[in-house]
């Protein structure tokens, strides 16, 4: 996650923590902001090893790049606010 918090877990984890607006019902309870906080851990990936060439990375680099930019427009910037 580019933005929002992390913290340090167990076994050199992290959470990573982001808040954003949400205003609407989820299971039948109103929530005006959401919480995404997965865990991870950062590590090298062996994408050969997985079958994924370096054409296929490089393409999906690429159509990842669109979510990137759209987190990064201005106009985004309210929900770091949250």
């Amino acid at each position: 996650m580019r933005k929002g918090s992390r913290e340090p877990t167990i076994r050199g984890r992290e959470i990573c923590r982001y808040n954003f607006a949400f205003r609407r019902k989820w299971q039948g309870k109103y929530y005006a902001i959401k919480q995404v906080a997965p865990v991870i851990k950062e590590e090298a990936i062996d994408l050969r090893s997985r079958g994924i060439s370096e054409e296929q990375a490089s393409d999906l680099r690429a159509r990842l790049e669109t979510f990137a930019e759209n987190c990064d427009r201005p106009e985004a910037a309210i929900y770091d606010q949250l």
